[in-house]
């Protein structure tokens, strides 16, 4: 079972303007000042009506880079608390805190450390897809949205049921049915007759049994491994082994993405849900398995607490590595012997010539000789 979080900032470009501001893009309306948005200049309006609807001039379009350091620096507190983080534009994102094992446990201190951080409101949601993590955030908080979607989802309107197109939510409310817990009971056969192949995806989202999976894009050029313990610790030396195992995982995801770091960042967690961060950035470059085990056990010496539940190890600011292929490996040899082979056969033995076996020009020949004959460079 998911159990994913909707995170969304108020006023987050014009938490700091004194004017009332309008704030747009692609002719819509981004975000407005707090009095403008009670006045109904809200979010996706369009901007024609939006300067029908107020006397406000000052209508900015959307410059995203102006507030890019903004939106990493808030997203940052939530890298605490889950690697698999998918951004919802510079304002909002999606958290994965299904690996915890008490995720409500851990939702508490996320909401308490973007509360104790961050200077402008949010709003939250939870739910077993992102769509229904999302649409609940409109809701007071429900456990339900995880553990019993169409529950939950039985009073709500459909409205809220964003994965499905405009017109089929316009023609489902022309039809009667306003509510999902009334779409829950409409049968799959009249569904195909109205809606054709859609019918299953509406069948399917009025019972929040459509699943969006979060897909992680930040934190960006960051690798992250994580373990959950079954047994309290019994000092260091009884997780060598997965220290072992978390820094070759590391150092795995590092080759595969021809990159380098030289900073860690360790988040453990006890079973008191008392969290302990330790980061530190190194002087010496990390990409083998043995110099991030290393840089690990430094910082984790003595760190650790005795009830330890969890291990979150991040490697963020991550740089590309360049490398040079000095030859080819065998297999990779003879597959480009044999692609030669069957291009022969079928095109001519002219058709590719490997580079080595080009021959130059008489001329071209003759020139380089002579050159260096007479010692010209």
């Amino acid at each position: 079972m998911h159990y994913y979080v909707w995170v969304g900032l108020s006023h987050f470009y014009t938490s700091e303007l004194t004017q009332p501001t309008v704030i747009t893009s692609n002719g819509l309306v981004v975000e407005s000042t707090p009095c403008l948005t009670r006045k109904g200049i809200i979010a996706g309006l369009s901007v024609k009506i939006a300067r029908a609807l107020t006397e406000c001039r000052e209508f900015i379009e959307l410059e995203t880079r102006l507030y890019q350091l903004q939106a990493d620096e808030w997203m940052n507190y939530l890298t605490s608390y889950s690697d698999e983080i998918e951004i919802d534009g510079q304002s909002a994102a999606w958290i994965n805190l299904s690996k915890h094992p008490d995720p409500e446990s851990t939702l508490k201190l996320l909401l308490m450390t973007l509360g104790a951080n961050l200077s402008s409101s949010f709003k939250f949601g939870v739910g077993c897809s992102k769509w229904l993590a999302k649409a609940s955030a409109n809701y007071a908080y429900d456990a339900r949205s995880v553990q019993s979607p169409a529950q939950y989802l039985s009073d709500k309107s459909i409205k809220c049921l964003s994965v499905l197109p405009d017109d089929v939510l316009d023609k489902l409310q022309l039809l009667g049915y306003h509510t999902c817990g009334l779409l829950q009971t409409l049968p799959y056969k009249v569904l195909v007759n109205q809606f054709g192949t859609l019918a299953q995806l509406i069948q399917q989202s009025s019972h929040g049994l459509h699943i969006d999976v979060i897909e992680p894009i930040f934190p960006r050029s960051a690798i992250s491994v994580s373990h959950e313990f079954e047994l309290p610790l019994d000092g260091l030396d009884s997780i060598q082994e997965l220290l072992t195992e978390l820094a070759l995982a590391l150092a795995v995801k590092l080759s595969e993405q021809a990159m380098y770091g030289n900073q860690i960042v360790i988040h453990l967690q006890s079973e008191s849900q008392k969290r302990l961060t330790i980061q530190r950035v190194f002087n010496r470059t990390l990409f083998s398995t043995q110099g991030i085990l290393w840089a690990i056990r430094m910082l984790i010496d003595g760190q650790m607490f005795q009830e330890t539940k969890s291990i979150q190890i991040l490697m963020p600011n991550l740089s590309h590595r360049f490398e040079l292929q000095q030859s080819f490996n065998s297999a990779r040899r003879m597959d480009i012997d044999n692609a030669l082979h069957q291009i022969h056969a079928t095109y001519g033995a002219s058709s590719v010539v490997l580079a080595k076996e080009l021959q130059p020009e008489w001329r071209r020949i003759f020139l380089k000789k002579w050159v260096h004959t007479l010692g010209i460079s």
